[in-house]
């Protein structure tokens, strides 16, 4: 009787930590994609020099980021073509309504001149590995801040 019942707590603790381990991704995911969106609309911003579907995607501060590159853009009558050559999500923590996902990323990037498509800066190639902060804003998640981790 007692070696059953040592049984039944070991399997339901195993299924208790089955559980946990998969409720994780579940609760990742949202954050992991808010991200990866993040990162979709950003190439789209930079090509078109239109903020507004950013904001879908990120909070007012980062918004006040980005700008001053899309007037520089706009300034230089250029627009920046991109292409993200990798993508990893390295690490994810959620806790409340706050959240962080880190990333190793290579984008290449140039710039060309509207109307015309003559390159005025020439292809670049980068390595970044960025900490994308996020908050949970009305049930959306959505990036607050980007800092390089290097």
């Amino acid at each position: 009787m007692a070696t059953r019942l040592v049984s039944a707590l070991i399997l339901l603790w195993l299924a208790a930590l089955l559980l946990a381990g998969c409720s994780r991704p579940g609760q990742d995911q949202p954050v992991e994609k808010a991200v990866e969106e993040y990162c979709s609309i950003i190439q789209t911003v930079y090509l078109q020099l239109d903020l507004k579907p950013l904001a879908r995607v990120a909070t007012e501060k980062e918004l006040k980021r980005v700008y001053p590159i899309v007037q520089a853009l706009q300034a230089a009558n250029n627009v920046m073509k991109t292409e993200v050559d990798a993508f990893t999500v390295t690490s994810v923590a959620v806790s409340g309504a706050t959240a962080t996902v880190d990333t190793a990323e290579r984008w290449t990037f140039w710039w060309e001149e509207r109307g015309t498509g003559t390159v005025t800066k020439e292809k670049k190639e980068e390595n970044y590995r960025l900490r994308y902060a996020l908050l949970n804003q009305n049930g959306a998640w959505k990036v607050d801040q980007v800092r390089h981790l290097r």
